[in-house]
């Protein structure tokens, strides 16, 4: 994690023209992926975790203002994760939404999935669906 130590130092107001976003899944690949994405729009500052457990702490330190988050992971999973979050007063009401394979793109339609009222997006994840979503969430 180069990033986390150097962000640490640095205060939320430096990412004012940045979106910041944390991405929790534990397949390397997929957070990897999602993170290249969402920076090479220039729009978003990510910070990818592999461990929700660490996740949790590393959220406070940088202050997501949006949360990707697989559902199914060891140790913790996406709705433990997005409690534990909901408890600290400076995270309670931050939006997330939910990457997954329990459903198909099929299931989720044009009208949505929602899991505890985060937008689901299936994986395998397509970009331009997943574009929208993160837009439409961070308003």
């Amino acid at each position: 994690m180069e990033t986390i130590a150097a962000r640490e130092s640095v205060t939320k107001d430096h990412y004012v023209d940045k979106k910041r976003i944390l991405v929790v899944d534990d397949e390397p690949a997929v957070t990897r992926v999602i993170a290249r994405f969402l920076e090479n729009t220039g729009r978003y500052e990510v910070v990818k975790v592999n461990d929700p457990l660490r996740a949790v702490e590393i959220a406070k330190a940088f202050a997501p203002q949006l949360a990707v988050l697989d559902i199914v992971m060891p140790g913790l999973d996406g709705g433990e994760f997005l409690a534990r979050l909901r408890a600290l007063d400076d995270l309670s009401e931050f939006p997330a939404m939910v990457l997954t394979g329990l459903v198909s793109e099929a299931e989720v339609g044009k009208d949505g999935y929602e899991i505890s009222g985060q937008p689901v997006i299936a994986k395998p994840v397509r970009i331009e669906a997943f574009r929208v979503a993160v837009a439409q969430r961070l308003g």
